[in-house]
């Protein structure tokens, strides 16, 4: 599984990163979505972890465009801010509640394992 994360905000990146290294699968970071679409290259991602207020590319412009790519991607929206306009995607209200999203990190996992195994 391959997960892309995208975040303006340093700190919270950091913090962030450290708590999503700790599952097994590929990581990729990048603090907007201009340097997302750099980032992950020719690579196949799974779901996308990004913020929605960002510079240069809002969090949902990135996901419509990844979409596009990667029909079957999941896609996570965060932000402290409401966001009207995300459309499908699933919205999450920073500050995050940190076991909620462990479990929803784990259960997606689980999703993909079992997709693999069909």
């Amino acid at each position: 599984m391959t997960l892309l994360y995208v975040e303006d905000n340093e700190d919270v990146r950091k913090t962030m990163t450290k708590i999503l290294s700790r599952y097994d699968c590929r990581l990729l970071v990048a603090s907007n979505g201009q340097e997302a679409l750099e980032v992950i290259g020719e690579e196949d991602i799974d779901l996308l972890l990004t913020d929605y207020h960002m510079p240069k590319m809002n969090g949902k412009d990135l996901a419509d465009i990844l979409k596009e790519r990667f029909p079957d991607l999941e896609v996570l929206i965060i932000s402290a801010y409401q966001a009207d306009d995300i459309g499908d995607y699933e919205f999450w209200v920073k500050p995050l509640n940190v076991s909620k999203f462990r479990r929803r990190i784990k259960k997606f996992k689980e999703d993909c394992k079992q997709k693999a195994d069909l």
